[in-house]
């Protein structure tokens, strides 16, 4: 799998909150804190470099978030930039929809919408269609 597909996502609240979120956006099952969603395994881990005392509602502040989501595609399967695009874009649009401030790292991020200036995601069908 190339690295280049591969996307991290800091996320501003707690973990169980994070997990719920997710699985109701996938209707996937969670265990031990992976989903897998169309052709991705997406994780969700304590961020290390989380700190009470820095971290503020500000997407500038995302290191010190308290969760950061590891989006993986299955090396096993064709990967398409367009599709891990999609559901980046699916996962922050819902995330924000939320009220849950999310900041992706990744090399693709020029194509994502801003925490700012988003619109509605598709469905998670659309995009599960698509993979």
């Amino acid at each position: 799998m190339s690295e280049a597909l591969d996307c991290m996502i800091y996320v501003n609240c707690n973990r169980e909150d994070l997990i719920r979120s997710l699985k109701e956006l996938s209707n996937s099952e969670e265990r031990d804190g992976v989903l897998h969603i169309g052709n991705n395994e997406v994780i969700v881990l304590k961020n290390l470099g989380f700190d009470p005392t820095k971290n503020r509602h500000d997407a500038s502040n995302f290191p010190y978030f308290q969760q950061r989501v590891e989006i993986f595609h299955d090396e096993s399967k064709e990967a398409h930039l367009g599709n891990q695009i999609a559901l980046v874009k699916l996962l922050l649009e819902h995330l924000w929809g939320n009220e849950i401030l999310a900041v992706p790292v990744c090399d693709f991020e020029e194509y994502l919408p801003k925490y700012e200036h988003y619109s509605s995601a598709s469905t998670m069908s659309e995009f599960l269609e698509g993979n």
